[in-house]
């Protein structure tokens, strides 16, 4: 019986989707079940499934569940396997992810969730040239609280912590995982990890075992103010004062920057933020200077 289940999570991306169920189906180890739940408003994905893949596991929500989260929280709550893989039909996954999650999970079978380094690629597919997704000096990470994991997504939040999209969270353990808009709006992804350490440790191990896209239709690149301001929130109320500010305006300065640049103008709030937060990190922060001095120089 398999042990792990992919489910990708498909809305409106056919095509891209089709590139994402040809990495699964090339997997080294094929003892897994697949799963693709299509929560498109059209029929596009399904008469691609019947014609060329008409042996999958093939759900549809026509005409769709109301977003992402409803989406994720429904398909988790189906899989019987002991480890599941909520996947996006915008990625791919390179040909031993599933041989290296099982392995892990026959090591350490108390974990709550596994995530793993992976590639970056366009909108077109092709690897964006650089580093990794996140950068660290061990093959192996391991977060048994709340904190570190999120002081490690706050500080290195220019894409460097594990991506969601190709996590295995592990059924034995955790219990009703559910991801909660109220805590984060779209950054609750980042308090459903916090949550499901209360069952076990999470692990990130440093292999690239998955290629994830960067491109405009991203829930991030659809985050506003509103959504990190929720988030900085949760964190508030979560952590108080042992998540510092320095933490938290690392984390607001890819914010700033990018938000700025899109409306092509600076807000009153990114104004402020470059008076007063930006010259403090440059002094205290160690890990913002890196960045910005590798931005200067990568002009």
């Amino acid at each position: 019986m398999a042990e792990l289940t992919v489910v990708l999570m498909c809305h409106n991306r056919p095509l891209l989707a089709v590139g994402a169920i040809r990495s699964i189906l090339a997997q080294s180890n094929g003892n897994f079940r697949f799963l693709v739940s299509d929560n498109s408003s059209n029929h596009e994905l399904k008469k691609i499934v019947d014609s060329d893949f008409p042996t999958l596991e093939y759900i549809s929500w026509f005409p769709g569940l109301p977003d992402f989260f409803t989406h994720f929280n429904t398909m988790i709550r189906k899989v019987d396997t002991p480890l599941v893989v909520m996947f996006h039909d915008d990625d791919r996954l390179e040909p031993d992810y599933v041989k290296r999650i099982l392995e892990l999970y026959h090591e350490m079978p108390y974990v709550a969730g596994i995530g793993t380094n992976c590639f970056q690629i366009d909108g077109r597919g092709e690897r964006v040239p650089g580093d990794l997704w996140f950068e660290s000096p061990n093959a192996t990470e391991v977060f048994s609280d709340p904190k570190g994991l999120v002081l490690r997504q706050l500080k290195l939040d220019l894409g460097r912590a594990a991506p969601f999209s190709n996590y295995a969270y592990n059924l034995n353990v955790v219990k009703d995982p559910t991801l909660d808009l109220s805590k984060g709006r779209n950054y609750c992804d980042v308090s459903f990890l916090a949550g499901i350490l209360r069952f076990g440790p999470i692990i990130w191990i440093n292999e690239p075992l998955a290629s994830v896209r960067v491109h405009d239709s991203n829930i991030g690149s659809d985050s506003g103010v509103r959504d990190y301001k929720a988030f900085l929130t949760w964190i508030r109320l979560e952590f108080g004062n042992a998540i510092s500010r320095t933490s938290v305006d690392e984390y607001r300065w890819p914010r700033v920057y990018f938000s700025s640049a899109k409306r092509k103008r600076y807000s009153f709030a990114a104004i402020k933020y470059l008076l007063f937060a930006f010259p403090r990190l440059m002094v205290c922060s160690r890990s913002f200077r890196g960045k910005i001095f590798k931005k200067l120089f990568a002009q």
